[in-house]
């Protein structure tokens, strides 16, 4: 809250990984241990396999979306699309469809063309991460970007001492219930396994050995840090 007793009473909201975010009055979800920005920031991504008749398409993983504050002009975004390479790779040469949720609660695909520009990790071919520009469509989509603020930087881990067992929250995809009249995510919650200091087999090698599930490595995870009993920060 402010400090000044004439100023508005401003709350700040710290449960997205630690970053700040000002409220006049706390919002709905204020008492709930993740913010609805871990949710609406979820897409899935798919590819249409229509045979004849009626349009489907087959969502084959997650996305999550991301902003990046312009600095030559206050207040306004760039927008990302981000996802596991594994997914990516799969809309090469392909138009695909991101579906998200609109203001008027149901959900909307957007068309991608195959002339989207993926971008993959500089030097480390092996890390499953690719990432696109991509502005929703204004005053439609009911989804909200991670903004990059809240990217875990490896001095940051370092310093705070994140590590084995702390907790992270992954959202993800449901494949048994996708959400009939829009997008469903899960989150799930676990814990951090193991922090290696070499290298490991990824998801993309697993891939390459035969794998076809690998869960929801595509989705948004977002650590979870050590707060104060009965704090509102992680």
């Amino acid at each position: 809250m402010s400090e000044n007793p004439f100023a508005p009473q401003l709350f700040c909201d710290r449960r997205l990984a630690n970053t700040e975010t000002w409220h006049l009055i706390p919002p709905a979800d204020f008492n709930m241990l993740l913010p609805d920005i871990t949710r609406k920031s979820v897409v899935y991504l798919g590819i249409d396999i229509s045979d004849g008749g009626l349009r489907k398409i087959s969502y084959r993983g997650t996305g999550f979306l991301m902003g990046m504050p312009a600095d030559k002009f206050p207040g306004a975004w760039f927008g990302y699309l981000v996802t596991a390479k594994h997914v990516a790779i799969q809309f090469k040469g392909k138009d695909f469809y991101i579906r998200a949720n609109t203001i008027d609660g149901k959900s909307i695909d957007i068309n991608a063309t195959k002339d989207v520009q993926w971008h993959f990790h500089p030097t480390d071919s092996a890390a499953d991460v690719a990432i696109c520009r991509f502005d929703p469509p204004p005053r439609t989509i009911d989804s909200l970007g991670i903004p990059t603020a809240a990217i875990l930087k490896e001095e940051v881990r370092k310093s705070k001492g994140f590590g084995v067992t702390d907790q992270v929250f992954i959202t993800g995809l449901f494949v048994y219930h996708q959400g009939n009249k829009k997008n469903i995510p899960i989150i799930r919650l676990g814990n951090i396994a193991m922090a290696p200091d070499e290298r490991i087999q990824t998801s993309m090698a697993m891939i390459e050995a035969g794998a076809t599930r690998l869960g929801t490595s595509s989705g948004v995870a977002i650590v979870k840090g050590l707060a104060e009993a009965g704090s509102n920060s992680y």
